[in-house]
Formats: C-alpha cells, structure tokens, sequence
C-alpha cells in the first residue's frame, strides 16, 4: 500500500463509502481514498498501528472525513483522541453533524472552529433552503456547491433536488 493517502473516509455504510467515493472522483478531488469501517480500524490507521503499523506518522492523510456513528469506537472518541494528540491534532477533518459540537467541545465557535476541525455536514431539509440563500449571499460569485447524500435516505432527497436547482441555474 502506498504511503500517500489523501483522504481518510471513515463511515461503515458500505451505500455512503461508494456514493463519497464516487463524487470524490467524479470531481478530481482525490485519487487516494483509505477507507476505515469503524472507528478502531481509523484509529489504527491514523496511529499506525495494527493492520497499518508500517505506515508513518511523517505521510498523515491529507483529510479525514469521519461520520459519527461507527461501530467499536463511535466518531466523537475518534475526535477527542485525534484532537489530544500532537501528532494528529493539525489533520483536517469534516465531520457528520454533531447536535452540539460547541458543547462537546469540538469547536470554539461555528464561525471559527479553531483546531482541526475544518467542516460540519448536514442534510436538514427544513433550512438547507436558507443554507444556500446565505452562501449565495456571503459569495455573489458562487457558481458550484458540492453536496454529498444518499438519496435513499428520504429526507436527503429534498435537500440534494434544491442543490441541483441551484447548480441548474448557475
């Protein structure tokens, strides 16, 4: 394997890993993609250990997108642990959506997150409409928004229509 890994994906949907990987490289974004089912198996990536202890710490991911929900070692654990060590605490990482990511003390602020963490996701079809209304305010300019969801979910499939509308008429 190489050493050289862009992106770490950690998710245990087998359906999301292939719709995030698709967009991934539909889009040029990375071609470098490890993908970890559980939070241990990100764990022992990150910190090179087990199945991945002839990684080194001197090639850490690029980016790690973590969903919250894993089996074994659920993503708020990862977070800490990745957040309490120097040797991880700089890897970029979008997260799902925490309820409280301010209370968790994963952020300082939504505004500015501070740390690692770089992005929070969600797909809530009651404001995803006012979402883009600010983002096309904050940037006049705005042309394109990526936006990965799994249309089987029923509520994704609002959201991910009113993006590709917005993408319709830019």
């Amino acid at each position: 394997m190489s050493q050289e890994v862009e992106i770490l994906l950690v998710d245990d949907s087998a359906e999301d890993v292939e719709l995030t990987v698709l967009a991934l490289r539909r889009n040029k974004i990375s071609n470098d993609i490890q993908v970890a089912e559980d939070g241990a198996e990100a764990l022992d990536f990150l910190f090179c250990r087990g199945p991945h202890k002839d990684r080194s710490f001197s090639h850490p991911p690029k980016l790690v997108l973590l969903d919250l929900k894993l089996p074994k070692v659920d993503g708020l654990e990862v977070l800490k642990r990745l957040k309490a060590d120097e040797r991880t605490k700089t890897i970029p990482i979008v997260m799902a959506f925490d309820s409280d990511p301010i209370g968790n003390g994963f952020v300082a602020s939504l505004a500015r997150p501070g740390g690692n963490i770089t992005g929070l996701s969600t797909l809530a079809p009651e404001i995803s409409g006012k979402q883009l209304e600010l983002l096309q305010e904050i940037v006049p300019s705005l042309a394109r928004v990526a936006v990965l969801g799994n249309s089987l979910v029923p509520g994704n499939v609002q959201v991910l229509r009113l993006f590709a509308k917005f993408e319709a008429s830019a």
